[in-house]
């Protein structure tokens, strides 16, 4: 370096810089949904006079803010496309659409995205997670109320093969004791011995 021709403006760190950020947008079936994000990125170590750390510190005033306008973007770009209900599930693929979209724009301004976290998703009603509970609970009652009623009918079937059964004892007894009897006859004896049982 040559003392006076050249002159440090300012300091960059090449270390993982963090950015949490909660990011509210509208679900595809209009729920509000708090996404909390948690970012991790660095500047890419690279001295050339045209390179990452020069793009990093000349071309972009304030990273964290772009950032996060761009995090704003992504974020109410793709939670839009889900269900309040898919979003849970679809985490990994809502972190990973983030560094999709955010990696190769901020590399052009000489950072690296390292690591996309969802820390939290919540709904901003409280409301919608009561109305949640309450579809939970009400889906549970209905799977009792189906088990409760196919063990009934297991039961009544058995019960039913129980009754044939002995109707059917009760008829070869009757037409050993009574040979000559019309079968008319021999039911309406087995009904009578049921009816007063």
């Amino acid at each position: 370096k040559i003392p006076f021709l050249e002159n440090i403006v300012g300091r960059v760190s090449l270390q993982v810089q963090p950015l949490k950020e909660p990011v509210t947008s509208i679900s595809k079936d209009k729920t509000a949904v708090q996404v909390d994000l948690a970012i991790q990125y660095q500047i890419i170590a690279d001295t050339r006079q045209d390179g990452a750390i020069y793009n990093a510190f000349y071309r972009l005033q304030d990273a964290s803010a772009q950032l996060k306008q761009a995090l704003y973007d992504t974020v109410r770009s793709v939670v839009p496309e889900h269900e309040f209900d898919e979003i849970y599930l679809k985490k990994d693929d809502l972190a990973n659409a983030v560094n999709t979209r955010l990696g190769p724009k901020f590399k052009n301004f000489g950072f690296e995205i390292v690591d996309v976290n969802i820390i939290g998703i919540d709904p901003t009603d409280s409301r919608v997670l009561a109305a949640m509970a309450e579809i939970n609970v009400a889906k549970r009652q209905a799977d009792i109320a189906q088990a409760e009623g196919e063990a009934k009918r297991i039961r009544m079937e058995k019960d039913g093969e129980g009754m044939g059964d002995q109707r059917l004892a009760i008829l070869k007894k009757y037409q050993k004791e009574v040979p000559d009897a019309k079968a008319e006859d021999l039911m309406n004896m087995v009904l009578m011995t049921q009816y007063f049982e």
